[in-house]
């Protein structure tokens, strides 16, 4: 036997098998140690699951973003079950800008699903960078860019300033198939390297195959090709600084960051279930219903669709996802200035806070106090803060 045969094979980021050179298990990445990973699937349609599939068996916390000109959140779709009837997602707290945000209930690694309606380049290009592009539609970048504006090469240059150095670009096979002529998308495929506009360089780390569930629960395989992302070592690029930039992910999409470690700590300690949105349905809304509906007395609703799962983590799964913040506590916002009256005469005391209120107020609100916002924001409010 050689000794490749028995060569221990290299281990990188979730299960998908890398064929390399050399051959390994995982993503060419390693995740960041205080934060989630960030992956981006623009133009995903109904394909996402693929994207999700490819780092959600990491078992490191993730935030996965998809950005399309319709709604192709899972809540709504009419496949969102499982084989017992049980709805696979639910829906949780917005995000501060108001963005759908889901989480898969089987799921026990933190991760939170951000679905965002508009055009695909403008709404990332005003977002945080990224740590992973995925890719298997590229047009929404080709307006951007130089001619050809439909070679690979050319169309990522638009926006791969927008990954971080030492990121990466995985670009899905889905369309491989397609005529090269029409969207020439895979023409750097076997090219070790492909040189960017603006100095910056993708770096060739061959094909990866994972299998994961498909929106109706069958398992498909999948495969892309992995570049990994450098910026150089000058320019604005190459100098900045990733890792503070990319710290925004955390607070506009995880209401507990917005905590100081005392409340977490609390949360923790009282066993707090954590909450959904307010227009998700429960479960026990969901049985009211479909009781109503059998009395032959009363119309009900006529479709209810799948049942909501009775939480939207698993046993366990959000005490060890507040522990891990506890562990990280570089991203729990902490203090925030504020000014504390005692009203003469009055049994309660009125604190002015000067701040984002979208963003303060998991950490403002709670048992025994009440939020005075005006009427624009109380809609993002109460989605951010049920």
């Amino acid at each position: 036997m050689s000794m490749a045969a028995n060569r221990k094979a290299a281990q990188g980021f979730g299960g998908c098998v890398a064929y390399g050179p050399p051959y390994g298990i995982g993503l060419p990445i390693q995740p960041p140690e205080n934060r989630p990973l960030v992956m981006a699937h623009p133009a995903a349609g109904m394909h996402h699951h693929a994207s999700f599939g490819l780092i959600s068996d990491g078992g490191h916390p993730f935030i996965h973003v998809m950005v399309d000109r319709g709604d192709y959140s899972p809540t709504g779709w009419g496949v969102n079950a499982n084989e017992s009837g049980m709805a696979t997602w639910q829906r949780i707290p917005d995000t501060t800008q108001g963005y759908t945000v889901c989480r898969k209930a089987s799921l026990s690694t933190p991760h939170w699903q951000v679905h965002i309606t508009g055009e695909a380049y403008e709404k990332l290009t005003n977002l945080p960078p990224l740590d992973v592009l995925y890719v298997d539609w590229l047009e929404w970048m080709e307006p951007h860019a130089s001619e050809p504006s439909r070679a690979f090469d050319n169309a990522i240059s638009t926006f791969v300033h927008k990954v971080r150095e030492g990121g990466l670009v995985v670009l899905d096979h889905k369309h491989k198939a397609m005529i090269a002529a029409n969207h020439p998308w895979y023409g750097n495929l076997n090219d070790a390297f492909v040189h960017l506009s603006g100095g910056s360089l993708l770096a060739n780390k061959g094909v990866v195959e994972w299998i994961s569930p498909n929106l109706y629960g069958d398992y498909q395989s999948h495969m892309a090709t992995v570049y990994e992302v450098h910026h150089g070592i000058e320019g604005p690029l190459a100098l900045k600084d990733w890792e503070q930039a990319m710290h925004a992910w955390t607070w506009t999409v995880m209401p507990e960051v917005s905590m100081s470690s005392v409340a977490v700590q609390a949360m923790l300690d009282s066993d707090t279930v954590p909450r959904i949105h307010p227009k998700a349905m429960t479960q026990q809304q969901w049985m009211n219903a479909w009781l109503k509906h059998q009395d032959e007395h009363e119309s009900g609703p006529f479709l209810l669709g799948p049942t909501p799962p009775l939480c939207a983590w698993p046993p366990g799964a959000y005490t060890d996802y507040l522990q891990w913040l506890l562990d990280h506590p570089s991203l729990l916002l902490g203090g925030f200035p504020k000014k504390t009256y005692t009203m003469v005469g009055e049994a309660f005391k009125l604190h002015i806070v000067h701040g984002d209120l979208v963003r303060l107020a998991p950490a403002l609100y709670g048992r025994g106090t009440v939020l005075a916002v005006r009427a624009p924001l109380a809609q993002f409010v109460t989605a951010r803060c049920p």
